[in-house]
Formats: C-alpha cells, sequence, structure tokens
C-alpha cells in the first residue's frame, strides 16, 4: 500500500465521519507501527491475514 494514499484516504473517511473505525493492510511491523502511530489506525498485516485464512481453510471439514 501506498502510504501517502492511505493517510489521503483515512483523512477522507473521518472528515465524513469522524468515529469510523479504520482498518488498513500494512506489509511489516515497521509500516503497521508508522500508522498506527502517526494515523491511529488498527492495521492487518498481509503475511499474518494469509496465514490465518489458509489455518481457517485447513481447520474447516472438507465440504463434499
Amino acid at each position: 500500500p501506498d502510504p501517502i494514499g492511505v493517510r489521503a484516504m483515512v483523512e477522507s473517511a473521518r472528515t465524513l465521519n469522524p468515529t469510523i473505525r479504520v482498518l488498513v493492510r500494512g506489509q511489516n511491523d515497521d509500516e503497521a507501527a508508522l500508522l498506527t502511530r502517526e494515523l491511529g489506525v488498527q492495521v492487518l498485516l498481509s503475511d499474518q491475514a494469509l496465514a490465518q485464512a489458509m489455518v481457517q481453510q485447513v481447520l474447516q471439514p472438507a465440504q463434499g
């Protein structure tokens, strides 16, 4: 993700709805820390989200 674009989108969203809960995708821990610190958003890391989705798929019973 483009940090400048993310900043603009978050600012636009908060202009429209000051109480909106904002979630963004981050590439790594450093970017996540920066986005959280500067924008006060919750950051989901791409690799972690993918890993969690894969685990969920593996643990679900097979559908026939």
